[in-house]
This record gives structure tokens, C-alpha cells and sequence, in this order.
């Protein structure tokens, strides 16, 4: 994929993958248009790409501060400063949360 202000690169693989989609059934019409999606995302896919890991990082949060509270909050705080969220938000957020679950730890 593409890095800033350089091409994806894929033009090389336009045969291998042509003869892929071909073999599995796809129409030549049909991969041709993947090809050119493909094509057009490498164009700007590097900074596209992050949001794996975004994506991951959000799940991971979430799950801590659904089934870790204390620990997600304590991660929070030693964070300081983060540029969001006060240390003051963040423990009356813990703070609603632990009313509304009923719970604080395990």
C-alpha cells in the first residue's frame, strides 16, 4: 500500500490477481472493478490502514472498562495529562458508571 505522496505499487500484481478472481468464478467485468477499488485505496491506504489498530485499541478499552473499571480508570490517571479528559471527568465518569452497573470491581 501507499506511504504519503507515493504510488500503491499494486499495478505489478494486476495479472496474478486477474487470474485469481478468474479462477474463482469472478467475472472478468467484476474483477476488474475490485482491481481499480484496490487500486484507488492504495492511493491512500498507509494512513488508512491505522484504523486496525484503532479499531483494536477501541475494543480493548471498552472491554477493560466494562470488565476492569478500576483498572481502566487507574490506566486513565497514570496517563495524565492526555489532553481529553481531567483527572476530575474521569473519576466522576468511574463514578456514574460504577452507580448505573451496580458495581466497581469484580
Amino acid at each position: 500500500m501507499a506511504a504519503w505522496r507515493r504510488k500503491g505499487g499494486l499495478e505489478p500484481f494486476h495479472k496474478k490477481l486477474m487470474d485469481g478472481m478468474r479462477k474463482n468464478g469472478i467475472s472478468a467485468e467484476f474483477a476488474e472493478r475490485i482491481y481499480r477499488q484496490i487500486l484507488g485505496f492504495g492511493e491512500y491506504g498507509f494512513p488508512e490502514s491505522h484504523s486496525v489498530s484503532f479499531a483494536l485499541l477501541a475494543y480493548v478499552s471498552a472491554w477493560l472498562k466494562r470488565h476492569e473499571p478500576a483498572a481502566f480508570l487507574a490506566a486513565l490517571l497514570n496517563s495524565q495529562p492526555m489532553g481529553f479528559y481531567t483527572p476530575s471527568q474521569l473519576v466522576q465518569d468511574a463514578r456514574r458508571m460504577a452507580s448505573r452497573c451496580g458495581r466497581w470491581t469484580r
